[in-house]
């Protein structure tokens, strides 16, 4: 048996996921959203205040470049 894992549009999940259902043998895992916790969202935006006071302690100029280009 083979493995698909597939990514479809909201709208159009329920249609997706009632044809699969009618296929045999076919069994469908459905994954819950996927959520950040609020510890690590903190941890984060630490990180991030203290690379705008100090881009360069962190990065060479060239990294801090392309991260601004990347935005």
């Amino acid at each position: 048996m083979k493995q698909l894992t597939i990514n479809i549009p909201d709208n159009l999940y329920a249609s997706v996921v009632e044809l699969f259902k009618h296929i045999p043998k076919v069994t469908i895992q459905e994954e819950a959203d996927f959520e950040i916790p609020e510890w690590q969202k903190k941890i984060v935006r630490e990180r991030v205040k203290k690379f705008k006071k100090n881009p360069k302690k962190v990065f060479t100029q060239k990294q801090v470049d392309k991260l601004v280009k990347l935005g």
